[in-house]
């Protein structure tokens, strides 16, 4: 009888048993991994889908109240025509020079070229704008520059030729006009393109105003009554304040559509860009964003004209540099934000030129009117008080009253510099920010 043959099957069994154990391992270590990036794009997915609460906003809520005045008005129609009617100047070379330096011939022709211009202006600055009304807000009569630039340039040589020509008084007018009109497009709650035009059109009128001043012939009782008017029209915080609100709700239109109470009617609703349907913007956390700036800048606004410190820049960044990283859950909508905010924020630089400006020309007319009465210039400009101001014009920039030269006859301020140089001796008045300046003689 053979010998029977056993094998030892222990081994093969360990080692089937250490097989199945190991591909266990592996299923696990599988559904595990797969449990973990399921998880981990669930997250991820929730971080970039998930979109915050409404910010709370009842404090930025603008002139709601009498958003919607009744009947009609004419002024937007009458603006419409006259910016459509404006024809620039023909000539090339004068495009970079004020027209207070051009020749009278090209001064005439560019006034006779822009007659529909003006007659559909006329009376213009007179009627009620109503400012809430929801016309202002059907078309944005402020977005093209170039009409806005032929219709100031226009109406700046109209004030520069009658001036040549000795006609005070209607130049005074024109520059005037500006004025006024300036006033009225920064008083609008509507788009915030009329604000900035009618930063353009209040730098023309002091332009003008300060060029036809140095030679006019008006009598002082004339000239008193419209520096009156003109120190009436000076840019106030409370305007530019009161437009960041409105500048708050129009990018809430944008970026979140209408709400209950919205001001902005249905032909704007039609126009808003539906930046919800983006990737990577988050409607809401934006919107926040632009709730604390704007808060933040209409708190700065009654403050003087030193330079603004604040978080802007930590929440958004840097102008044209926003933050967080490329592919950020809200990265587009920071983007957005970056891009507006910081042009709201140089309302605040703006409105301080605007100030400078205004003032200083304010005072021209006083030194003008102290001319006529004594034959000559003051030594200095508290020669002026109290028959011409009840108190000196200040310096937005410092708070404290303009600089004088009365050898060079030179009124100026410190400037965006913040620095006084002298003043700037220049055809062109207010040309220089950093040292704006007027010429009294």
């Amino acid at each position: 009888m053979e010998d029977e043959v056993v094998i030892d099957t222990t081994p093969i069994i360990q080692e089937l048993n250490a097989s199945f154990a190991r591909q266990r391992r592996r299923q696990t270590n599988l559904l595990l991994a797969l449990s973990v990036l399921v998880f981990s794009l669930t997250v991820l997915a929730w971080i970039y889908v998930r979109d915050e609460a409404p910010p709370w906003d009842g404090d930025l809520v603008g002139e709601k109240a009498t958003a919607n005045p009744a009947g009609p008005c004419p002024a937007p129609e009458r603006l419409r025509q006259a910016l459509e009617a404006a024809r620039p100047s023909d000539a090339m070379e004068l495009a970079t020079r004020s027209p207070a330096l051009w020749d009278t011939p090209a001064l005439s022709r560019l006034v006779g070229a822009n007659a529909p211009a003006f007659a559909a202006m006329k009376d213009l600055s007179d009627i009620d704008w109503q400012p809430a009304h929801p016309a202002w807000k059907t078309t944005d009569l402020g977005g093209n520059e170039q009409q806005w630039q032929a219709l100031g340039v226009a109406k700046e040589a109209a004030v520069a030729y009658y001036s040549r020509r000795g006609q005070d008084e209607a130049a005074m007018l024109g520059g005037m006009e500006l004025a006024v009109l300036a006033q009225k497009l920064q008083s609008l709650s509507a788009w915030p393109t009329y604000y900035a035009r009618g930063v353009e059109v209040h730098e023309r009128a002091c332009r003008a105003i300060a060029s036809m001043l140095r030679q006019a012939s008006m009598d002082a009782r004339t000239l008193s009554n419209v520096q009156a008017e003109f120190e009436r029209l000076t840019p106030t915080d409370a305007m530019l304040k009161a437009r960041l609100y409105g500048f708050y709700e129009f990018e809430r239109r944008l970026i979140v559509g209408e709400r209950p109470g919205d001001p902005w009617n249905e032909p704007v609703t039609a126009a808003m860009a539906d930046h919800g349907r983006r990737l990577f913007f988050k409607p809401e956390q934006t919107l926040a964003l632009f709730a604390s700036s704007m808060r933040e800048l209409a708190d700065q606004t009654p403050r003087a004209a030193t330079p603004v410190t604040h978080q802007i820049t930590l929440r958004i960044g840097p102008p044209g540099l926003p933050t967080g990283f490329p592919g950020g859950p809200n990265r587009a909508g920071l983007r957005y934000a970056n891009e507006r905010i910081w042009q709201y924020a140089k309302l605040l630089d703006c409105l301080a030129l605007q100030r400078t400006r205004h003032v200083l020309v304010l005072t021209l007319f006083g030194v003008r009117r102290y001319a006529l009465d004594h034959g000559r210039a003051p030594e200095k400009l508290e020669d002026l008080l109290p028959r011409y101001f009840n108190s000196l014009p200040a310096d937005p920039y410092t708070g404290e009253p303009l600089h004088y030269d009365a050898a060079k006859g030179l009124v100026f301020s410190v400037g965006t510099n913040f620095k006084a140089e002298g003043g700037r001796a220049n055809e062109d008045p207010l040309s220089d920010d950093t040292e704006p300046t007027v010429m009294v003689r």
